[in-house]
């Protein structure tokens, strides 16, 4: 439990976030757990799961540990329950006020007092009574009964969640690891260049200020118009990495980076970005 404690923190802040992103989209008649395309692509669910698993992949970098299939299953039993949570909150948070409408800001009397009636009473008539509008490109709505329908949606909420969740989870297989004690590398951004430098140039001064004594002096760390990276994947307990240069090339409105070289260190390389003591 301890040596994974940033994972389950992790889950812990994204189901969080999951409730909060629920209620935000209440506010603006927006039923996340009901949200779908064309009746099979659960939004809802996929919206859910990429909060978890990105929040979860956080907490398994934070530990440093490999994650393995007791971090899926972990995840999808957070996932399956943030659905059912922001399903409470739905009707915890639904409020009709003296003109009998609904609000979600504690405006009026609660619907349990409105209409006397509990949870399982509220989920079955909002999410399970069939009666669905959708609305068509033309602008127009369109209104389906159907209770089967109504429960595959919200089933698959929950599968979404799960999947989405696992699979924005298992992203962190591609990271570098330790080769010897296979933790994930810790990375760093030390440097950067200018792009009138060529990569033999880069490769060069780095390699120069790695053999004198002292501290690593970085270049351009601050330039917004550097393309050239440099930076350091490091092992804290093996005292051991590599430094990696990549180019960085503007595409539009993103980046499209190239790895350009790759050296390994050691401690005494690490000491000097001051990775190490």
């Amino acid at each position: 439990m301890q040596e994974n404690k940033g994972f389950f923190l992790g889950s812990l802040i994204g189901v969080g976030v999951c409730c909060v992103a629920s209620y935000l989209a209440l506010l603006l008649d927006w039923n996340l757990v009901m949200s779908s395309v064309l009746f099979i692509i659960p939004v809802g669910g996929i919206i859910f799961g990429m909060i978890l698993g990105t929040c979860a992949k956080r907490g398994v970098i934070y530990d440093n540990q490999v994650y393995s299939t007791r971090h899926k299953v972990t995840l999808g039993i957070f996932a399956l329950l943030t659905p059912a949570i922001a399903t409470f909150i739905d009707y915890a948070t639904c409020f009709v006020d003296y003109s009998d409408e609904i609000n979600r800001v504690f405006n009026g009397m609660h619907v349990s007092e409105a209409y006397d009636i509990g949870f399982l009473d509220y989920f079955f008539i909002v999410y399970f009574d069939g009666a669905l509008t959708f609305s068509s490109r033309g602008g127009s709505d369109i209104e389906i009964n159907s209770v089967g329908l109504a429960v595959a949606i919200y089933v698959l909420q929950y599968v979404g969640a799960a999947l989405t969740a696992i699979i924005y989870l298992s992203a962190v297989k591609d990271m570098p690891m330790c080769p010897s004690c296979g933790k994930y590398y810790k990375s760093k951004e030390v440097d950067r260049f200018f792009e009138d430098k060529t990569p033999d140039q880069i490769a060069a001064e780095v390699g120069t200020a790695l053999s004198r004594e002292g501290v690593y002096t970085a270049h351009n760390k601050k330039s917004g118009r550097a393309v050239y990276l440099v930076n350091v994947k490091y092992c804290k307990d093996c005292r051991s990495g590599f430094i990696e240069i990549v180019k960085r090339t503007r595409a539009g409105r993103s980046y499209s980076t190239e790895q350009i070289a790759t050296y390994n260190i050691g401690a005494s390389e690490l000491y000097k970005f001051q990775l190490v003591q």
